[in-house]
């Protein structure tokens, strides 16, 4: 199905075009599109959450770096 598509932006959100899909076609969605929606979001959603992770991770270090520069 063509009317329905992903994108990555730069803020890592998932943009489906459903637009054109009313109810009456949203039930004609196949499960193997429907599987495939599905594991991009997830995908991009764990790509999102190690991304925060490591932002994280490198701002801690960079605290305990102005820390040990502070302390000396």
């Amino acid at each position: 199905m063509e009317t329905m598509y992903y994108k990555r932006g730069i803020s890592s959100k998932q943009i489906f075009n459903i637009s054109e899909l009313d109810d009456d076609n949203l039930c004609n969605i196949s499960n193997y599109e429907l599987d495939s929606m599905v594991d991009r979001v997830t995908e991009s959603i764990l790509d999102e959450i190690s991304r925060q992770i490591a932002i994280a991770k490198e701002e801690q270090h960079q605290k305990l770096d102005e820390k040990i520069n502070e302390d000396q």
